[in-house]
């Protein structure tokens, strides 16, 4: 679906280039064949993703996160698995052993994406599982209390531009795919950043140390911020403004 998205990327910021954009790459996707005589309900379909309960989807996909996120298993008889669900989580910096214990309830109830993962964490006060569903899109699945907030990425070069949010409310039997605006997006990269109306959303921004230029420089002290997050409520604040500065 975005077989050219580099070369799209590359024609509408060609005018006003920031840093090494002539580098960006994007994951390519190949068409598949007879793509145009699909009805419109196979295409529904194809871009519908179900649900399924965060417990099964866990047992279902545990060993792609098991050098990080372990299932610890409760040896009281009267605790329900499957509601409670005990994770131990490597913590510390890199090489260390020592893990912490999160559990997660009702587990049987919380909703997930019905979809296996790319990356897994857990934190203080959700969790958050991305997803990788092709044409370069990324999922950002946030579990807090209240349900699940997703959002919708456009990954450049290993860079998640967040484009689109959704909250799954209880009964929602799932999700449709948002596409991303691949030419607007490219042409914001290229713009000169409105620091003054980023910095209104997020005041942090003013403390910056480098030299912020172009919305591609913004994106990328973003990017450096977030490894430091460590809650559920600041990730979603940084997808708010770069869904400002990419697709407001």
């Amino acid at each position: 679906m975005h077989e050219n998205l580099q070369d799209m990327i590359a024609e509408v910021t060609k005018e006003s280039k920031p840093t090494n954009m002539e580098k960006l790459e994007i994951p390519s996707t190949e068409t598949s064949v007879g793509k145009n005589t699909k009805s419109k309900e196979e295409e529904n379909k194809s871009t519908r993703i179900g649900v399924i309960s965060l417990y099964d989807w866990f047992e279902k996909h545990k060993d792609k996160f098991i050098s990080h996120i372990k299932k610890v298993k409760v040896e009281s008889k009267d605790v329900n698995q499957k509601r409670n669900l005990a994770l131990s989580v490597l913590v510390g910096k890199e090489g260390s052993s020592e893990r912490d214990l999160f559990i997660i309830k009702p587990a049987d109830q919380i909703k997930v994406l019905d979809l296996p993962g790319v990356g897994m964490n857990i934190y203080n006060n959700g969790f958050r599982i991305l997803y990788d569903v092709g044409n370069s899109i990324i999922l950002k699945a946030y579990g807090i209390k209240t349900g699940l907030i997703i959002t919708y990425c456009l990954n450049v070069d290993g860079m998640l531009i967040p484009y689109s949010s959704t909250k799954l409310k209880k009964k929602d039997p799932g999700i449709e795919i948002v596409e991303p605006k691949v030419q607007e997006i490219g042409r914001r990269l290229g713009l000169n950043a409105d620091l003054e109306s980023a910095i209104l959303l997020y005041k942090q921004l003013q403390k910056a140390d480098e030299k912020i230029v172009t919305n591609m420089d913004l994106l990328k002290w973003f990017i450096t911020r977030e490894k430091g997050v460590v809650d559920i409520n600041h990730f979603l604040l940084i997808d708010k403004v770069l869904m400002f500065v990419f697709a407001g």
